[in-house]
Parts: C-alpha cells; sequence; structure tokens
C-alpha cells in the first residue's frame, strides 16, 4: 500500500466509490491530495504527505486523552490513557453540565495494558481506564492530572434513541402538509410568505386533522445581498431569516407615516402581485419598516422582553448579530466576503471585532432585534399550530451546511475544511455531478472541539420544531467532497464520525422534544438505514424511488414503517410534473442532459411509469378497473397517491401543498442557478382560500379516514 494509500485511509478517504448511475468511479490522486489538505494533512508533495502519514499515525499516542467521546446512557465509559511507564498515581475530575463535580485517584499500573509505542525516543503505554460512574446525559469535561500539567476532554453521555412524540405511539400514523414558506400567500403579506401565513396555515390544518406542517428552511440570508435567496444556502442555520416576519397590525409614529404613504402602498402592492418574488424589492421594503420600528424601539423606557430574550439566547447568536453589523460596514467600505475583509476583522474573538461591537452597538443591536421579531412570530406560529390541535407542530428542515462567506462559517471557521465544497457524484437528477459551494464540517476539527457547532446548529433549529428533517442525511456518515477549481464530478468520499453524530441528534432531540426524520436519499452505504432506525431518526421514502425489482411501485404494505412517505420533495418534479412529464422537458430546453439518448431513455421511462402507477392504484382498490393515464383526471390521480401513501406503515405521510394544487414547476431544479427561478414561485392562493379550497378538504377527510386521530388507523 502507498503512502498516500495509507494516509487516506487513516483519513476516512475513500479510494474509489459508486455513483448515482452504478458506474465505479476512481478518486484521482489529486483529488485525494486535495481532500486530504482539507482534512488538515498537507499532502503537496511526496515529502509533505510522508511527513503528514507519520503525524496521523503519532497522533493518537501524543496526548493523554482522546479530545471527546461520545456514550450512550447506560454503557461503561472506558477511555484509553496515553502514558509513560513510570506515572505512580493520577487523579481524575469530572465537571458535569449541570455544574456537579466528582473526583478520583487511580495507578496506572492497576489498568490493563493494551499497547505500547516510542515516540520522539520516548515509551509511551496505552491503558484503559474505566469511568467509576455514570453521568447523567449531557455535554461534560473530564480532567486529568499528569505529570506533564494534565488533559482534558469532552465527554458526551447521550441517550440511545432519539425523540418519539406521543402520536406516534404503538401503531401511531400522522399525516400533514409541507409548503415553501416563501410561496405562501395572505392578504397582508409584502410579498413574500412570512410567519404569520405559517401559523394561520399551521392552524387552520390542524382543525382539518394534520398534525404536521413541513416548512423550507427559516435559516438566515444575506440581509446586504438580498439576490442570494436559496434556503439551501443560508448565510447562517443558527438564526432566522428576517425577511419572513410579517409587520405588526398596528403601527404607529415613523413605521405608520412610513407605510401609509401612498408610494410605500404602491410598492408593497407591486410586490405581492407578483407570480415570482421580487427579493430586493421585499427586502427594501421590510428593511425600512424595520428600521423604523427599531428606532421606535429604542426610544421606549421599558424593552424588557428584548432584553430577557437577548439574555436567553447564546454567544453565538450574540456573534451573529455583530457578523451583520460588520457585514454591512465591510461592505460600504467596498471590501467583499470575510475572507477578504482586513485581517483585524477576520476572526470573531478578534480584540478589533470586539471594540467594533462597542462602537457599533446601535447597529448590532438592530441586527439582534429583527432576531427577536422572527423568534417570537416563529414561536407564535409553532403555538397556533398546537391551537388547531396538531399533535407534532412545525417540522423544520435543517440544510446541509452554510454557504463560505456568511456568518456561520464566520464563526465556525476553525472547524470547516478548507479548500472544499460537499456535493453528489453523477446520477439521474445530475449526470455530471453536484457543487453545491458549501463547506463541510472537518470531522477531526469538529471532534476536538466537542461537537459544538453541530450541537449549536441542532439546538438552534429545533427551535420551535416538533419535528426535524435533516436534509441529506447520509452526510452524517460520508460527504462528497469537490476540491475548489474541480468539477464536480471530480471530488471523492470522506467519512465522518456517524455514531458521534448519531448521539448528538438524540440528546439534542430528546431535550427539544423533537422527532428527526433523515433524508437518506442518494447513494447508501450498506447498514446506514439500519443504523438511523437504531437511533429512532425515521427514513425518507419517496414515491418515486419505491420500486419492486422489475420497476413495478411498491405496494403501501412494502414500505418501511419508521419513515416519512412523500410523493417527491422540493428537488424533484412535482406530481403534475411527473405525469406530464414537464421536468425531463425542462432539462432538455436547459441542456441538462448530457446526450439526446438519454432525454429520449427517460422519456420513455416517464410513459412506462404512468402506466406502472395507475396499476399500482387500481391494485391497491383505489382506482377502477381499466382506467388508463389519457383518461384520468388530475384530481382524482392526486387523491389516489396520497391514500396510496397514507396506507403505508410510514409513521409519517406527507402532502405537497403542490400536489395539491396541482401545480406543474417544481421549487427547485438541480444544475441551474439564474437558467430557472428557483426559490422564487408564489403559491397560486392565498392561505385563507387555501383552507377553504375543496381539493384540500376532499385531502384531509380521506388521510383522516385512513389515518385518524386517537383510534387504531384502519
Amino acid at each position: 500500500m502507498s503512502a498516500l494509500d495509507r494516509l487516506c485511509a487513516l483519513a476516512g478517504i475513500e479510494p474509489d466509490y459508486r455513483d448515482g448511475l452504478g458506474q465505479l468511479r476512481r478518486v484521482p490522486d489529486q483529488t485525494r491530495r486535495a481532500l486530504l489538505a482539507a482534512l488538515g494533512y498537507p499532502a503537496e508533495s511526496d515529502a509533505a504527505l510522508a511527513e503528514s502519514l507519520a503525524a496521523a499515525v503519532e497522533e493518537p499516542w501524543r496526548q493523554a486523552l482522546p479530545s471527546v467521546r461520545v456514550v450512550r446512557l447506560g454503557e461503561a465509559i472506558t477511555l484509553p490513557l496515553i502514558l509513560a511507564p513510570d506515572v505512580q498515581s493520577l487523579l481524575w475530575r469530572l465537571e458535569c453540565e449541570d455544574g456537579t463535580r466528582a473526583r478520583g485517584r487511580f495507578k496506572p499500573q492497576d489498568l490493563p495494558l493494551v499497547a505500547a509505542q516510542t515516540i520522539d525516543g520516548d515509551l509511551r503505554e496505552r491503558r484503559d481506564f474505566t469511568l467509576p460512574l455514570m453521568p447523567l446525559e449531557g455535554y461534560h469535561r473530564l480532567l486529568l492530572e499528569t505529570p506533564d500539567g494534565g488533559a482534558a476532554m469532552h465527554l458526551i453521555v447521550a441517550p440511545r434513541m432519539a425523540y418519539q412524540p406521543p402520536a406516534l405511539a404503538g401503531d401511531g400514523r400522522v399525516w400533514g402538509l409541507s409548503a415553501q414558506v416563501y410561496g405562501l400567500r395572505s392578504a397582508r403579506d409584502w410579498g413574500v410568505g412570512g410567519y404569520s401565513e405559517v401559523g394561520a396555515l399551521a392552524e387552520g390544518l390542524g382543525r382539518n386533522g394534520a398534525d404536521v406542517l413541513g416548512l423550507s428552511p427559516l435559516t438566515a440570508l444575506f440581509p446586504h445581498r438580498s439576490e442570494k435567496f436559496s434556503p439551501y444556502a443560508a448565510s447562517s442555520r443558527l438564526a432566522l431569516n428576517w425577511l419572513f416576519v410579517d409587520p405588526p397590525r398596528e403601527l404607529a409614529g415613523e413605521a405608520r407615516a412610513l407605510t401609509s404613504s401612498p408610494e410605500f402602498q404602491a410598492q408593497i402592492a407591486a410586490a405581492r402581485a407578483g407570480a415570482l418574488i421580487d427579493y430586493p424589492a421585499v427586502a427594501a421594503l421590510k428593511r425600512a419598516l424595520f428600521e423604523a420600528l427599531y428606532a421606535a424601539f429604542r426610544q421606549r423606557k421599558d424593552p424588557g422582553p428584548f432584553r430577557a430574550w437577548l439574555g436567553k439566547q447564546s454567544e453565538t447568536l450574540r456573534r451573529h448579530a455583530i457578523f451583520e453589523a460588520l457585514a454591512e460596514a465591510m461592505q460600504a467600505e467596498g471590501h467583499g466576503w470575510w475572507r477578504e475583509w482586513p485581517a483585524a476583522y477576520r476572526r470573531p474573538e478578534a480584540p478589533a471585532v470586539a471594540a467594533f461591537a462597542r462602537k457599533a452597538a446601535k447597529r448590532v443591536g438592530f441586527f439582534a432585534y429583527v432576531q427577536y421579531l422572527a423568534d417570537t412570530q416563529l414561536g407564535l406560529a409553532a403555538e397556533r399550530a398546537r391551537t388547531g390541535g396538531m399533535r407534532i407542530g412545525l417540522y423544520r428542515d435543517l440544510a446541509v451546511g452554510a454557504v463560505g462567506d456568511g456568518a456561520e462559517a464566520w464563526s465556525f471557521q476553525d472547524t470547516l475544511a478548507s479548500g472544499v465544497s460537499m456535493g453528489a457524484p453523477p446520477d439521474a437528477l445530475g449526470p455530471l455531478g453536484q457543487d453545491w459551494g458549501i463547506p463541510p464540517w472537518n470531522p477531526r476539527a469538529l471532534a476536538a472541539d466537542g461537537y459544538r457547532g453541530f450541537a449549536e446548529v441542532l439546538r438552534a433549529t429545533m427551535r420551535h420544531a416538533g419535528a426535524l428533517r435533516i436534509d441529506h442525511a447520509l452526510g452524517l456518515n460520508r460527504q462528497f467532497w469537490v476540491p475548489r477549481g474541480e468539477k464536480a464530478n471530480a471530488g471523492g468520499y470522506v467519512a465522518l464520525p456517524l455514531d458521534d453524530l448519531l448521539g448528538i441528534i438524540a440528546l439534542e432531540s430528546q431535550r427539544a422534544k423533537c422527532l428527526v426524520v433523515a433524508e437518506d436519499l442518494g447513494t447508501v452505504p450498506p447498514g446506514l438505514p439500519e443504523k438511523l432506525q437504531a437511533a429512532g431518526l425515521l427514513s425518507y421514502r419517496v414515491l418515486y424511488f419505491e420500486r419492486a425489482g422489475d420497476g413495478r411501485f411498491k405496494a403501501p404494505e412494502h414500505y418501511t414503517r419508521p419513515a416519512a412517505a412523500v410523493v417527491a420533495t422540493h428537488d424533484l418534479s412535482t406530481l403534475r410534473g411527473f405525469w406530464t412529464g414537464h421536468d425531463i422537458a425542462l432539462r432538455a430546453e436547459l441542456g441538462l442532459f448530457p446526450t439526446n439518448e438519454l432525454r429520449q431513455q427517460m422519456e420513455r421511462a416517464r410513459a412506462d411509469d404512468r402506466w406502472r402507477l395507475v396499476n399500482a392504484l387500481i391494485e391497491a382498490g383505489l382506482l377502477p378497473q381499466g382506467t388508463s393515464p389519457e383518461q384520468l383526471d388530475f384530481d382524482a390521480l392526486s387523491l389516489a397517491v396520497h391514500a396510496y401513501l397514507a396506507r403505508t406503515p410510514a409513521r409519517l405521510c406527507l402532502v405537497q401543498v403542490e400536489d395539491v394544487l396541482g401545480i406543474e414547476e417544481q421549487a427547485n431544479l438541480p444544475g441551474t442557478v439564474d437558467e430557472h427561478p428557483n426559490w422564487r414561485r408564489r403559491l397560486p392562493l392565498g392561505v385563507a382560500e387555501l383552507l377553504a379550497d375543496g381539493r384540500l378538504a376532499r385531502l384531509a377527510a380521506e388521510l383522516g379516514r385512513i389515518r385518524p386521530r386517537g383510534r387504531k388507523p384502519s
């Protein structure tokens, strides 16, 4: 085995992989060297490679304790100690998250000897130490007094499984609706959907028997760059999107004068009327309102609720507000993204950043204030879901990462891999591969930091949520990294500490009482679905992909029980788009097929799939015998398809609002940026009209019959 192969094996870089088209691909040596560098192992030359390999081999022997250990509650906590053979006695101290402490002393010679190694001429022994107590679940610190001064590690005790809501106890099954938040409409919106529309929709759905409202990501985008509006390319997943904050019903003073002017009202009307969202226009309108509201807020004598809220927030949210104010100032001076700022401002803990925060306290306060408005309104939406009778509530979406020029990357830059971005290998949806432009966690640095960033992101995204969807959950096990400057199909897979990450998901899930759904679509490694299921996560089952060996659609009874069953996702065609072949025609129009032969192959397969779907619905007794695709009304098709999914044993059945209304266009077309209006389409109906629509009423009645509340499912 070559030095490159050995180091890649130690670092978790796979030498080859099979892509989504079934082709076996060898990862080029140039790519593997770039991935090693991103992990902190310089490998640009043979000499650097040899040095990195030696360091990787010796690394476990150079620290008395591992940097982190994640254990499940009830397991014995056995830790490897690396010590000189002449150490006679050691003191350990455990500092628990709740403030309690414990300590003890032991003799290393009384512990079993596992291995020995000479490092820099000195003998080191590995002995296994079992902690004589089991702390409660949480994030703890274990310290060890050694002759050279001591060592410390993160000790995380997690539950064995993620949270399971009472609504899913026994044979419990629920249904719900999913929606792109920005696309929601109301009589009061300013050209984009928001938290008030979410609350109204959740309450109305709850009264119609739904237990879940699935939402597109709500995470913070870029206040100063309104052209960056993809919800899956956030500035930070630790803060909320202030564009979704809805204007208060009662305005006074400057805010009232501003918004009541004929010119401002005309701008609102123009933004509201569009079929596509004009993000720059909406951002300008809402920014003007929030500035006026904040000015009035600062004049109040009792800002108590805001101060109380701010006192409960994490340091990371405070850093987010500082970043927004700093980005505003840097942009005004002509600077680009944060890695191009003056060096003194590139790190959040830098003295110059602290000085800026003091000097610009008013601007920092403004960006904290809009987060307060967003969090308050989202909390009210969650409460309206409960008021309507939803037993699970809002189902939030955790994007796979945040973009490199945003607040999250600035805050956690030391635990991100540089020079690479996440993506996906070639598959049927992206034959050329995908590069998402999102920096991944560096698993080595993340572990050294006790998985702090990962836990904080989970905590923030589970806030006000009864369920959480983890986008591209395959990334918990391995991620496809693309070196900067390379084509997307020139990437390779890097392993992540799956068991540790699942433990932290379980811990945060139990604390937030939040169900977790893992979107496990794509090239799935063997054994991963079983591990996700054992950790209490629901898998994702998409109608389009659930097939028997001969291509037929799986019968409802053959679906997985611990799963969320859906027709499609935001990256796939809607049901009507699938039925008409609109998605294939659109890809052909935009030149997204590498060959005309592949397009024709997909068209033939789609024609077969229409017949397969109709036959599956007939066999399930949901359509009359003899029904053909040509004679089938779409509303009847949609009702039958969702009844088909509702009959599955899957715990959760979700309906896309686009499929209720028969919309042909999908929210996002992978492989496009400006060629297709991704993340911009508004629904043709407002929330009130949607809740009164007969199509939704019929669907709710049918799903409620199949999945009734409070009784055993039929």
